[in-house]
């Protein structure tokens, strides 16, 4: 059984009709019988709303018709038509464990300033469009350094560390600033994308990121003053559930959690 077939036996059992249900997700009864039946495709932002319609999540909807196609009596009328078919019908089985394990869990992505200097970003806003359709709650932590260096070096000044962490005086500071509203900017525009034929299409990403972490002066070790690099003094986990129950993704910042100015 497809998606569109489970679509369709939640919302006779919740006694919703295709006229109904086709307005709450902003389409038309005929688009919806279509996907229903398995004739059409439906985009990520299409299953969030049906699923919100049908009070149940995405993960849900995925788990209930990969159960359906696991059954024995369903294989027998369901053979592949291609290896490519029988590929994806044992990868979607293999993923179903996952799929019940993580729906409504929160995961918390680091990654270094490199991933979105380098152009990999894109590939990544792909992986986590789909744990967000799959009812993943979603918590991205990104760093600047190498853009701060290069802001540095443009300016004509090297970077200073010591044990590893970054001795943050004044022009560093705003080196920081900078590098950080840019590499913030460049990250919610790529999981904007909503190009058509590509993973992003039909994507329904929305980004929440703003001063859930306070930071602290780490002060002088060994005799070096660190200046404005910081350490974590608060977590404001309140405003961040908020915003995960809003189904929106939030984005931090760990240079801005390293630097502080007091």
């Amino acid at each position: 059984m497809n998606l569109g077939n489970t679509i369709r036996i939640r919302r006779q059992a919740a006694k919703i009709t295709l006229e109904t249900l086709a307005k709450a997700i902003d389409s038309d009864a005929g688009n919806l019988s279509r996907i229903e039946r398995g004739e059409l495709g439906i985009s990520e932002a299409q299953i969030r709303k049906i699923a919100t319609a049908l009070q149940t999540t995405p993960a849900s909807l995925f788990a209930e018709s990969d159960s359906d196609i696991a059954s024995p009596t369903t294989n027998l009328a369901l053979q592949p038509a291609s290896n490519q078919s029988a590929d994806f019908v044992h990868w979607f089985r293999s993923a179903a464990p996952y799929i019940h394990a993580f729906g409504g869990r929160t995961f918390v992505i680091a990654f270094g300033g490199e991933v979105v200097s380098e152009q990999q970003f894109i590939a990544l806003s792909h992986d986590l469009n789909l744990l967000a359709s799959l009812d993943v709650r979603l918590i991205l932590v990104h760093g600047v350094r190498p853009q701060v260096e290069q802001r540095l070096i443009r300016e004509k000044l090297a970077p200073a560390y010591h044990n590893g962490l970054r001795i943050t005086d004044d022009v560093a500071m705003e080196a920081v600033k900078e590098a950080n509203g840019a590499v913030r900017v460049e990250i919610e525009a790529l999981l904007s994308m909503g190009i058509t034929n590509s993973p992003m299409a039909g994507a329904d990403i929305r980004v929440a990121s703003g001063n859930f972490v306070t930071a602290k002066p780490i002060g002088v070790i060994d005799g070096v003053d660190l200046q404005h690099t910081g350490e974590v003094r608060k977590i404001d986990k309140e405003a961040i559930q908020k915003r995960l129950d809003a189904n929106e993704m939030v984005l931090l910042s760990l240079e801005k959690i390293r630097s502080s100015q007091g």
